[in-house]
């Protein structure tokens, strides 16, 4: 009875470690590099965001959903599959953004990105590596190790930075070593711990088709969510500066607060929803997502509504002579954002259960068109304020649509479970 509780404080006590980490990082690179260096350093970041996203949809999230439908040795079997297929895909990837990065860097010749080739693909693939470990230790139960490992990752993390930091020597390069020391060192050690390894390359092969399935609607869809996501911000920096952009991250990060929730849901919610589907039913696994989002809307309605009604006493503590009006307006404007992102997140969680992600990345696509046809028109129009609203506008699209199909979807299975059930009941009457 008091195994739940204790794993809840688990859960957001890491993910308290790892929004945290990120929290501090940004106002970090913000006071120490300014918006406008800082908007430079976000967009290059972006290769590791893509790069972690599609890690996620073709390793992490199938992971999730399918491990807890195993038992045995066949689930540890499956594991050791999974490490190979995350050890190549992670080659793969430092090789392809390390080639893509080093063309940029022979046309873009500015000071600041002088030798940060080599930290950002090492960042590159720590993140995945480590994001990979994380999910492996929450997908055995083994909470406190995921926590453990994260205290090696993140608050290592600060404490480079902060080094570097008070010594002078903040920049692009060494914050990009800060952040993938700590991650590569973590995650290393967790792979270690799992001792997860599985060469029969024809088990690879069985493991990597059920991913592929289950995950490639997801991957599609990261890749347009990372554009729709960053058209508005892409067009920003090109017509108002990166300025622009530094405001917007910086506005994002304090918006952290909120991911907490959702990002430790991530952590529990999928294999309890995996769980409550096998064994309780289509009706016990809706019951268990609504009750899910309801709550988690509750509390982030609340933090919400209290951030954006004063928003100064939030910002100035942080960013001090960086605050502006437009800060100000970024972060008000996120309010509603991550309200959106939550039940974004809740429904994506119940297709991935379902393991039918199609519906999802159609969504996307159609917010993904959206988003890029009115990009450039509306921030040209309305300036940095339509660049906020553009963005919100696009959760608020992808929310209402997802929200609609999963009901459409989740209805129709439980019409397909309860006609399998009256079957097999005819069948034991006639017997």
């Amino acid at each position: 009875m008091k195994r739940a509780p204790r794993s809840a404080v688990l859960v957001l006590g890491d993910q308290a470690i790892v929004s945290g980490t990120q929290f501090v990082t940004t106002v970090v690179l913000v006071r120490g590099l300014g918006l406008e260096l800082f908007g430079v350093f976000s967009l290059l970041w972006l290769s590791v965001v893509i790069s972690a996203g599609l890690q996620q949809a073709l390793v992490g999230q199938p992971l999730m959903a399918i491990a807890p439908k195993l038992e045995g040795q066949e689930r540890r079997r499956y594991l050791g599959s999974v490490t190979l297929l995350q050890l190549l895909y992670t080659i793969g990837c430092v090789a392809t953004i390390g080639g893509c990065y080093a063309g940029v860097l022979s046309h873009w010749d500015a000071t600041y990105l002088a030798g940060t080739l080599v930290p950002l693909v090492v960042a590159v693939g720590a993140r995945q590596l480590h994001g990979f470990v994380r999910t492996g230790f929450f997908v055995r139960g083994q909470r406190t190790h995921a926590l453990v490992n994260d205290v090696l990752a993140y608050p290592g993390q600060l404490a480079v930075l902060g080094y570097v930091m008070l010594t002078g020597n903040l920049s692009f390069k060494t914050a990009l070593w800060s952040i993938a020391i700590p991650s590569a060192v973590a995650a290393f050690v967790g792979l270690a711990i799992q001792r997860s390894w599985n060469g029969n390359l024809q088990e690879a092969k069985v493991a990597a088709r059920r991913h592929w399935l289950s995950g490639r609607w997801l991957a599609a869809m990261q890749g347009l969510q990372f554009f729709a996501s960053n058209s508005f911000l892409v067009v920003a920096a090109a017509l108002l500066g990166t300025a622009s952009v530094g405001a917007i991250k910086a506005a994002q990060t304090v918006m952290g607060v909120l991911n907490l929730a959702l990002l430790a849901m991530e952590n529990v919610v999928p294999i309890q929803a995996a769980r409550e589907s096998v064994h309780n039913g289509m009706h016990a696994f809706r019951r268990y997502i609504t009750q899910i989002g309801v709550r988690g809307l509750t509390v982030c309605g609340a933090i919400s509504a209290t951030i954006a009604l004063f928003p100064d006493w939030v910002l100035r503590p942080l960013y001090a002579d960086e605050v502006s009006l437009e800060l100000i307006f970024a972060l008000r404007g996120f309010c509603v954002l991550y309200l959106c992102s939550f039940v974004i997140a809740i429904l994506q969680i119940g297709f991935r259960t379902l393991e039918r992600t199609g519906p999802v990345f159609f969504a996307y696509a159609i917010n993904t068109v959206v988003a890029v046809t009115l990009a450039q028109p509306v921030v040209s129009t309305f300036g940095f304020k339509g660049a906020v609203l553009g963005m919100v506008g696009q959760q608020v699209l992808m929310a209402g649509m997802l929200l609609a199909l999963f009901t459409r979807l989740s209805q129709r299975e439980s019409v397909i479970a309860e006609d399998c059930e009256g079957e097999g009941e005819g069948l034991r009457g006639a017997a």
